[in-house]
């Protein structure tokens, strides 16, 4: 049986937790960069009309998954931008991806909360019983 990615959000006091999971690694890191959003706005009302590219080397999946996340969230600090549509590709300790987005519309975009980090308390990412499985925890 095929395994439909996909990822979900828990709303805590301080923080979201995050679950997201795919076929592979490289999905789960789009599902995760997805989740990431959510938290931000509703995606399905970003226009997907900017392209950027990433690429990212680090040591461990970890790290990689860590660092693409923050990468997100400072793109989206700096440029004011919200991300919809992501491609990703993850072979070993390099990350290559194309996202897309908008700049930020308050007319079009509801902002739901921001993320202040990226916790490395609970960041984890692996092989589930079907596909691969990613955790982590944004500050709010």
């Amino acid at each position: 049986m095929a395994v439909v990615p996909g990822y979900e959000v828990k709303k805590k006091k301080n923080y979201a937790a995050v679950r997201a999971w795919g076929k592979d690694v490289s999905t789960v890191f789009e599902q995760s960069a997805l989740g990431l959003f959510s938290v931000l706005t509703d995606t399905s009302a970003v226009n997907p009309a900017r392209e950027r590219r990433i690429d990212i080397v680090m040591g461990s999946r970890e790290e990689l998954l860590s660092e693409w996340l923050e990468m997100l969230v400072n793109l989206h600090e700096i440029k004011r931008v919200f991300y919809s549509k992501f491609k990703v590709t993850v072979k070993g300790d390099r990350l290559e991806a194309t996202v897309r987005g908008e700049r930020i519309d308050p007319r079009r975009h509801e902002s739901l909360d921001e993320i202040i980090s990226v916790m490395e308390k609970g960041l984890e990412i692996g092989k589930a019983e079907e596909g691969w499985e990613a955790n982590f925890r944004l500050e709010t």
